[in-house]
């Protein structure tokens, strides 16, 4: 009975690493997260009833409030699905890109602006930018994969986007109110209202230099 209770307190003392269950549901909480980018570290302890998590995570934010505002998201989703969490400890820097990718919903001519978007736009041009002087490393027309689907077309497209590394969407109407203005906030994904640029307006105006080096 006492070598028992000896090895209890011993355990608590030391801090046992917590079951690979309980870490992998906070590895899939943290990735669920739109806002994170990787996972460079994950920890877990026990100490009597309690879990302690620490991470160290890569977040896709422009700058260090809208990254702490996201691991705050973070913590409370770990709080409220895994149970006697306290502390919490996440480490987090925003991400540096040497570029960027930018997207614009066109017509079936791949000359107009779509005021659509993932209801009806046929296609979407996107390419990849190089942050220092905005030459394009990269362009290419994709077809919308949701064009022919009845509900959900505007939050599948934006997921779609996001998963091709967007950070920049141009359109020719806000999103306000609207699921992809959700899903692209969540994630940090500037959206710019192109108004009545056309297609080659915009090109001209952000993505003036062409690079194919």
């Amino acid at each position: 009975m006492f070598f028992e209770i000896f090895v209890d307190a011993f355990r608590i003392l030391l801090d046992v690493s917590l079951d690979f269950e309980t870490m992998d549901r906070v590895k899939t909480i943290i990735l669920q997260n739109p806002g994170v980018i990787s996972i460079n570290g994950l920890w877990g302890r026990n100490s009597g009833q309690y879990k302690f998590i620490e991470a160290d995570i890569v977040i896709k934010a422009k700058n260090l409030e809208k990254a702490y505002a996201v691991s705050r998201k973070i913590e409370n989703e770990i709080r409220a699905q895994v149970s006697h969490v306290d502390p919490i400890l996440i480490h987090y820097m925003p991400r540096e890109k040497s570029t960027y990718v930018a997207a614009v919903p066109l017509n079936g001519d791949q000359q107009t602006l779509s005021e659509h978007f993932g209801e009806g736009a046929p296609y979407f041009y996107l390419a990849t930018i190089r942050t220092q002087d905005d030459a394009i490393r990269s362009e290419a027309f994709h077809r919308n994969p949701f064009a022919g689907e009845d509900k959900g077309r505007g939050i599948k497209i934006s997921e779609w986007l996001l998963g091709k590394g967007v950070d920049t969407v141009y359109t020719p109407k806000g999103f306000e109110g609207k699921g992809p203005g959700y899903v692209f906030s969540d994630a940090d994904v500037e959206v710019i209202v192109a108004g009545d640029l056309s297609f080659n307006g915009i090109r001209s105006v952000f993505f003036n230099k062409k690079n194919n080096s």
